[in-house]
């Protein structure tokens, strides 16, 4: 199925909100409408199904919606700088970034991760952690998000990352892109 085909098919509403909205028409004009009305969809609520069947799945199983979300962020260009992610991390998952950096292994994210580069931004959705990310491939996506105040920032899934630091208190651990697979 090509993008235009999943758009028109399933995503008329966006594609009516991105034809409404001469800013998000003009803004990027090496997107097509549906291109696109794929990433503000990904960024309204797409990215909880999407996410949840890679995080199930350990990154092996993309949906059609995935595919095309990763063909429409080939198009945008690289985002360089340091970005931020706010998460409630349970000790579990915490642990795991801890052995991470104490062992200097890289951690893979299975699933697209929504960064920011705003740090308050970021604060709005995690309350004992926050990823301070240097993004080299990172895909800004703030002109097209439902959210453009969010100043988005998206990595694809099966990212790596090597930790670089974790606070004393560890509610801050900083991470550094890596291209290539753990």
């Amino acid at each position: 199925m090509t993008i235009e085909e999943y758009a028109t098919k399933y995503l008329s509403l966006e594609i009516q909100l991105i034809e409404s909205s001469q800013e998000r028409l003009n803004i990027l004009p090496e997107l097509t409408v549906y291109e696109k009305a794929i990433i503000f969809k990904y960024s309204e609520d797409g990215y909880e199904d999407l996410n949840e069947k890679l995080r199930l799945s350990g990154g092996k199983d993309i949906s059609i919606f995935g595919i095309l979300l990763d063909e429409c962020l080939n198009k945008l260009p690289d985002y360089q700088g340091r970005v931020y992610r706010g998460v409630s991390l349970n000790k579990y998952d915490l642990n795991r970034y801890l052995e991470a950096f104490q062992n200097n292994i890289l951690i893979t994210e299975s699933f697209f991760i929504s960064t920011s580069e705003s740090q308050l931004a970021s604060r709005m959705f995690g309350r004992n952690v926050q990823f301070q990310i240097i993004s080299k491939k990172g895909k800004s996506i703030r002109e097209i998000a439902k959210f453009e105040d969010e100043r988005e920032v998206l990595f694809r899934h099966n990212t790596c990352f090597e930790i670089l630091d974790i606070s004393h208190n560890q509610d801050v651990i900083i991470m550094k892109e890596i291209n290539g697979k753990a």
